[in-house]
Formats: structure tokens, C-alpha cells, sequence
């Protein structure tokens, strides 16, 4: 968990192609949310997280052939 500013967030995910899937706690949703590039000014909900991350996990076991957005 690390905080910036008033939120306290926690990494779930770490991609290699600079991704991170963080949890809000400040917000005490069950959202999770997409940050790219360390840019956590727009961070975004990621839709259908079950459906989107199982996508960007297949994709990546073969090397990331074709571009699976994450928000």
C-alpha cells in the first residue's frame, strides 16, 4: 500500500508495459482502476474487471501479440 496525498492506495497488478491495477481505499469502493505510465492524475476505472483483466492476462502469457486496453 502507498499513499498519495490523501489516498491510500494499494497495487494489485504490476504490467510490464508500465501498467499498474490499483484499489482505492480513500474512496472505500470495489472499483479498480488503471494507471499508465505513472500518471496517477488519470488513473481510470477499469470496466468489467473480471472480463478485462482475464483478456490482459491471456495476452500477455503469449507476449502481448495485439493491444488489450485496460480502461
Amino acid at each position: 500500500m502507498f499513499r498519495l496525498g490523501e489516498i491510500n492506495y494499494c497495487v494489485l497488478m504490476r504490467g510490464s508495459r508500465n501498467d499498474l491495477v490499483i484499489l482505492n481505499f480513500t474512496k472505500k469502493d470495489v472499483n479498480l482502476y488503471h494507471v499508465h505510465n505513472n500518471d496517477f492524475d488519470n488513473y481510470r476505472l477499469i470496466k468489467n474487471p473480471v472480463q478485462t483483466l482475464d483478456k490482459y492476462f491471456a495476452n500477455a502469457l503469449k507476449g502481448f501479440p495485439e493491444e488489450i486496453p485496460l480502461s
